[in-house]
C-alpha cells in the first residue's frame, strides 16, 4: 500500500509538473510570437500612417494648405521617413516655397546649398547659399542674417568684407541671435572694424 501511495503521488507530481511546463511553453511560446508581431508590425503599422499622412498632407498643400504644406515639409525634411524616398521631394517643396517667399524654405535652401546635402542631390553651393540668405536675411530671418555675416567675414561667394558682415551681425544680434551677438563681440576682441 504503502508502496501504491508513492507511485500514485510521484504520477500527480509528474503529471502536475508536466503540466506546468506545459503552461510555461505555451507562455513563453506566446511571448516569443507576441515579441515577433510587435518588432514586425509595428514599424510596418508606422510606414503606412506616415504614408498615409504624407499623402493626405500633399493633396492638402497641393490645394494650399499651409498647416499641410508646413507638416509635409516636417515629415520630409526630419527624417520621419526614409531620406532616399523623400529627398527629392522636401528640396522641392522647399524650392516651391522659397520662390513663394517663405523665409524658412529660403533660409533651409540657403543652408542646403551653403552645407552641401549630397542625400538631397544638393551640392555645395556658396553663390546659391549667399542668394538664399539673402533672400531670407532681407525678410528679417535672425539665422540667415547671421549666416550672411558669416560668409561676408569669411570670404565665401564673395568677397570677404568686414562691413557688411558686422551690418548682418548686428541686425541678428538685435533679434536676439546669441552667435551673431558673440561673432560681434569675438570681432571687436580681434580688432577687426566692427
Amino acid at each position: 500500500m504503502f508502496f501504491g501511495a508513492v507511485k500514485r503521488a510521484w504520477k500527480q507530481g509528474v503529471l502536475f509538473l508536466l503540466w506546468g511546463l506545459a503552461l510555461l511553453l505555451f507562455w513563453l511560446g506566446g511571448l516569443i510570437f507576441a515579441l515577433i508581431l510587435f518588432i514586425g508590425l509595428v514599424p510596418l503599422i508606422a510606414k503606412l500612417m506616415l504614408w498615409a499622412y504624407r499623402n493626405r498632407y500633399r493633396r492638402a498643400a497641393e490645394r494650399g494648405d499651409e498647416d499641410a504644406r508646413n507638416r509635409l515639409r516636417l515629415i520630409c525634411a526630419e527624417g520621419y521617413v526614409d531620406a532616399t524616398q523623400v529627398a527629392d521631394e522636401a528640396l522641392e517643396w522647399h524650392q516651391k516655397r522659397a520662390v513663394e517667399g517663405e523665409v524658412i524654405s529660403q533660409a533651409a535652401l540657403g543652408m542646403m546649398y551653403a552645407e552641401g546635402y549630397e542625400s538631397l542631390g544638393v551640392a555645395q553651393d556658396d553663390a546659391e547659399a549667399l542668394k538664399w540668405f539673402h533672400m531670407a536675411a532681407e525678410q528679417g530671418d535672425a539665422d540667415a542674417q547671421y549666416e550672411l555675416g558669416r560668409m561676408h567675414r569669411e570670404g565665401r561667394g564673395v568677397e570677404q568684407d568686414e562691413a557688411e558682415a558686422e551690418k548682418w551681425f548686428r541686425k541678428a544680434a538685435a533679434q536676439g541671435h546669441e552667435d551673431a551677438r558673440n561673432a560681434l563681440a569675438s570681432g571687436e576682441k580681434e580688432g577687426a572694424v566692427f
